[in-house]
């Protein structure tokens, strides 16, 4: 999971290019996810070096007491395909005091915050970010009744791909569709249950392409399946290819991008912890690149 940090303004913004404040957070217990932080200023990517202090932190809203509701381990700093610095980390919401706050309740609300120093001393904190906290459907020994009856039981849980991998025991009983985190669960009707991600995209505004290399996934938390790529410019041109793991998805043969909105099928795997980057070559007048990724 991918974070901007305006710096001036102290709030969570959606991109380099195009900052955006961004809305709404949603967690889930028990997911255990990989955090990567950029830090933005002016709208260009920031530095602040080998040790910026960083602590990312959520409370639930209404309780004066800071619970620690995310564990998170040491932060590192990366650089990116274009040499930009991010801070990664291992974020798992899984704590007790998560757990207490949850109670019954399936989701509560909360506020999320980075903390970070920069170059000069300066202490900042971010804006409260709202936040969605809900409680983890499948749990070991825990039975998610079925349709017709029977039900699915949670063995065993290890981290994986998604988060936390499940190995099942399912009873009499059809379940169609089970949505939990960003998962869908589905059965055939003869007894086999399939766990799938379910349909999403990767999407952004480039407002002015340069030629260079831009990332639209650093680390995916699962594995998908592309179905079609969305692509338009406002005017101008340019040429882009999509890139897996450092290799193109089309072959080298990649994309022509006009004003004309173009829909090409394209169907290719990304395994967790792959990155996704867009090429962008040969921009002539180019602006107002948006671009979505449709996987499932």
């Amino acid at each position: 999971m991918t974070f901007y940090i305006d710096i001036d303004s102290g709030r969570l913004v959606s991109g380099i290019p195009a900052p955006r404040e961004v809305g709404t957070l949603i967690f889930k217990q028990d997911e255990s996810l990989r955090f990567a932080v950029y830090f933005v200023r002016a709208g260009q990517p920031v530095d602040l070096g080998s040790n910026p202090q960083l602590q990312f932190g959520v409370k639930q809203t209404g309780n004066a007491s800071l619970l620690a509701l995310a564990d998170v381990s040491a932060w590192s700093r990366q650089t990116d395909g274009q040499s930009q610095a991010y801070y990664s980390a291992s974020v798992a919401f899984n704590s007790s005091a998560l757990a207490s706050a949850l109670g019954a309740a399936d989701w509560i609300p909360a506020a999320a915050e980075f903390a970070f120093a920069l170059t000069d001393g300066e202490v900042v904190h971010t804006r409260d970010a709202p936040v969605q906290l809900f409680r983890a459907i499948l749990a070991p020994g825990v039975t998610v009744p079925l349709p017709g009856g029977g039900g699915l039981t949670a063995l065993s849980d290890a981290p994986g791909a998604y988060g936390t991998s499940f190995i099942f025991s399912a009873s009499a009983g059809q379940l169609k569709m089970l949505s939990a985190a960003g998962l869908a669960l589905i059965d055939d009707g003869e007894g086999d249950l399939t766990l799938l991600p379910a349909p999403g995209s990767w999407r952004g505004l480039i407002e002015t392409p340069a030629a260079k290399t831009y990332p639209v996934e650093l680390c995916a938390p699962y594995s998908v399946s592309t179905s079609q790529v969305y692509l338009q410019l406002s005017g101008g041109g340019l040429h882009v290819d999509v890139h897996v793991r450092g290799l193109s998805a089309t072959g080298g043969a990649g994309f022509d991008v006009s004003a004309t909105p173009s829909r090409p099928a394209m169907h290719f795997g990304v395994n967790a912890g792959d990155k996704v980057e867009l090429v962008v070559s040969a921009p002539s007048g180019a602006a107002d690149f948006a671009y979505s990724i449709q996987y499932a």
